[in-house]
């Protein structure tokens, strides 16, 4: 009792400072969400409220004890913060109340059920059927409150031999590789005759198990700015989508390890790359350009930061970039090849006006509403007052003093200056900037062709969560050669304080969405 008693007293030695500014702030934010009427249920909330105040109070102890007891570093850290929150992620998050889930879950018991390539039925949709049992559930996702109590209710229903089917058109296209550790999770709880709810949970965790896995694996790996990679890593968002049934959480574990990939190869202390290194470089853009209809290939140019002298050649360098694309688009070509494309719908029938037609327009409205989508904040209706949706952390509205703590919180933390001394050439600078700028121009495209329909839905189709992974470039994009100026170091004590508020934050706001 006396060591843990001396312990708490010296984490708030140490965080006395954050730790009040918290606690002040959680007990004016959470008080400000609680908006209800009847008297009981307010005081569950209050209740509740206070619970994750502890919670925060307990993972920011958590942290100094990983950090100043066990010394780790951050990747271990990361990997010890990430599999809490994750969890926390998992059983308060309802099913389908993630972008475009329900659509996606269905795609995984299709795939667990053996269609690896989805089939047509005689309308033209993509359907698969689940158990009534977890309709029950999945029905209930979309705003509905007492979620948890019909989860407890049906957590240990048996699987209802009674069916329903749903279209997932806009997921029936995906790669089966965006969706190994969902289906994964559910074929074994199918094999363990799991019921229904506690087989898709474990789909859910199989998921956040691998996510966290090749993200430590990524921090681990990258030689520089480590922190930015668990700063963007922990992200509500980020977690959020990475026990997610969607093709988000494969898809952004893996780019953050080509980023990694392609920050060691180009700046680590390698002489010379061996096969197996090259090799990962195949296998890692391989699985991300397969991910989602091959958007994400233009991280590939972070290749092109590798100095030759690490091949055997120039010549040999630009023989791998070459076969890297030629592999990515065969893989493509290959799976195109083998399954239906969805029906996009035409432009005469989405549009909405005629300049809405017109990509000139579209792609104006993109640029300037896609970047603020990463918080959930759409700057277009900001003065109506409408913040947050399913393109931002959840798929309701949360207030906006909330997101614009989580806004100032996020862009203070990263503006702070770093020690870090990179041998950068304004070539390299060239690659980092250009990378971002064409993946957006293709995501607009992709969303114009691949993912939804044209108009002004290909705008709305293009989603924050998105541009995750290549957050991480934003500190090479920033990078200067500090040599002659005093700099102040990125203190990684105000990336896990951020963090941790941030998701206990939002992880309450879910909460009291759903009671």
């Amino acid at each position: 009792m006396q060591k843990i008693k001396k312990f708490l007293k010296e984490v708030l030695k140490e965080h006395w400072l954050p730790a009040t500014v918290l606690g002040v702030l959680n007990i004016f934010l959470y008080l400000y969400m609680i908006k209800c009427e009847d008297p009981a249920h307010k005081n569950i909330a209050i209740i509740s409220l206070f619970v994750f105040i502890l919670l925060e109070f307990s993972f920011l102890a958590f942290y100094h004890f990983l950090k100043t007891k066990r010394k780790y570093p951050l990747e271990k850290i990361f990997l010890f913060l990430a599999i809490p929150l994750g969890l926390l992620q998992i059983f308060i998050t309802p099913f389908n109340q993630l972008p475009d889930e329900l659509a996606h879950i269905f795609r995984v018991t299709d795939i667990a059920n053996g269609h690896v390539v989805s089939t047509k039925n005689e309308e033209g949709h993509y359907r698969s059927k689940n158990s009534k049992t977890l309709w029950q559930v999945l029905n209930n996702g979309q705003g509905d409150s007492n979620y948890y109590k019909r989860i407890k209710n049906n957590i240990l229903a048996p699987t209802s031999d009674e069916e329903w089917g749903w279209d997932f058109d806009t997921a029936a296209t995906y790669s089966p590789v965006a969706y190994a550790p969902q289906v994964a999770g559910v074929t074994t709880g199918k094999v363990l005759h799991l019921p229904i709810v506690l087989t898709f949970y474990l789909g859910r965790i199989f998921t956040l198990i691998a996510f966290v896995v090749v993200v430590y694996f990524a921090i681990k790996l990258t030689p520089k700015f480590k922190e930015f990679f668990v700063l963007f890593a922990l992200l509500p968002m980020t977690l959020q989508q990475g026990m997610a049934f969607s093709a988000d959480s494969v898809l952004t574990a893996f780019s953050f390890l080509l980023i990694a990939l392609a920050i060691k190869y180009a700046y680590g202390n390698d002489k010379k790359l061996s096969k197996k290194q090259i090799s990962a470089l195949y296998i890692v853009t391989a699985i991300v350009s397969c991910a989602k209809h091959m958007a994400y290939l233009p991280l590939g140019l972070l290749f092109l930061l590798i100095p030759a002298k690490k091949f055997k050649s120039t010549k040999h360098k630009y023989i791998h970039l070459v076969l890297i694309v030629a592999l990515c688009f065969g893989l493509a070509q290959l799976w195109n090849a083998v399954q239906d494309k969805t029906v996009v719908a035409t432009v005469a029938e989405t549009a909405t006006s005629a300049e809405e037609t017109t990509p000139g327009y579209s792609f104006i409205k993109f640029i300037i509403v896609t970047f603020g989508m990463l918080f959930g904040i759409r700057p277009d209706y900001y003065a109506e007052g409408i913040v947050g949706t399913t393109i931002g952390y959840n798929s309701y509205t949360i207030q906006a003093v909330i997101y614009n703590y989580l806004f100032v919180g996020l862009v203070t933390v990263m503006i702070l200056r770093s020690t870090e001394k990179i041998a950068m050439r304004k070539y390299d600078k060239l690659i980092f900037w250009l990378t971002p700028i064409i993946l957006s121009i293709v995501f607009y495209y992709a969303a114009t062709y691949n993912w939804g329909f044209r108009s002004d839905a290909s705008v709305a189709g293009i989603q924050g969560r998105y541009f995750i992974p290549f957050l991480t470039l934003i500190p090479f994009m920033a990078y200067r050669d500090k040599k002659d100026k005093d700099v102040t170091p990125l203190k990684t004590d105000y990336v896990f304080y951020f963090v941790i508020f941030a998701n206990c934050c939002v992880l309450a706001a879910k909460m009291l969405h759903n009671l």
